[in-house]
């Protein structure tokens, strides 16, 4: 007998709203955990942080995460994929910027934190990584991710950290500018120093791949 494969992640969080997300996107979320699903988006975007911002970023690169490029028109390739015995959705993000012979990589996971809320850790690593809190909301088909902590995960024990101050308030949106292409921005605020990080795009249909 066949096992039922858990919700995907968005789908657990947004609860009834998930079914007014666009097709599309729900096509770019809709990979189940515990399972072996894997899907690939291809785009370009843009990046770019000021450049005293370094110092509030650092931190976040250093432990895997962001993309600290200041470039325009940057070809991406984004690869999701869910793993048996894993309640996770994988990211693995190739930004192929031009004049650099190996692409620059950017990991994270995605996991259900309860209620309205996903967490997604940045980094490599199992027993050491960031994660941030976000609240998922559903606006007119498309998601709005918006941060409500961060967290130091080491083996099993996850500490809050003062990341609102420390490095900004992130916020994410995607959604679908037609039947083929999708929108996604992410910026992060800092309460006294502004807009320290941004990067945004379009990408093409999600492309479904064997496992």
């Amino acid at each position: 007998m066949e096992k039922c494969k858990p919700k995907p992640i968005l789908a657990q969080a947004l609860g009834d709203d998930w079914q007014y997300v666009s097709p599309l996107v729900r096509a770019h979320y809709g990979l189940h955990p515990d399972s072996d699903e894997l899907l690939e988006l291809n785009g370009v975007m843009s990046v770019y942080y000021p450049r005293p911002a370094i110092l509030l970023l650092g931190f976040a690169r250093l432990m895997g995460g962001l993309v600290l490029l200041r470039e325009d028109d940057v070809p991406v390739t984004v690869v999701n994929s869910s793993l048996p015995g894993k309640l996770a959705m994988f990211w693995h993000r190739s930004f192929f910027v031009p004049g650099k012979k190996k692409p620059v990589i950017f990991r994270s996971r995605m996991e259900y934190a309860g209620g309205t809320e996903v967490v997604e850790f940045i980094g490599a690593s199992d027993w050491l990584s960031m994660g941030i809190k976000m609240k998922i909301t559903q606006v007119n088909g498309a998601i709005h991710f918006d941060s409500t902590r961060y967290l130091l995960k080491v083996g099993s024990l996850q500490v809050p950290i003062p990341g609102h101050f420390l490095l900004g308030r992130a916020s994410i949106f995607e959604k679908a500018l037609d039947e083929d292409t999708i929108l996604m921005g992410f910026s992060i605020k800092h309460p006294l120093w502004g807009e320290v990080y941004t990067y945004s795009g379009t990408f093409s249909a999600p492309i479904s791949q064997e496992g």
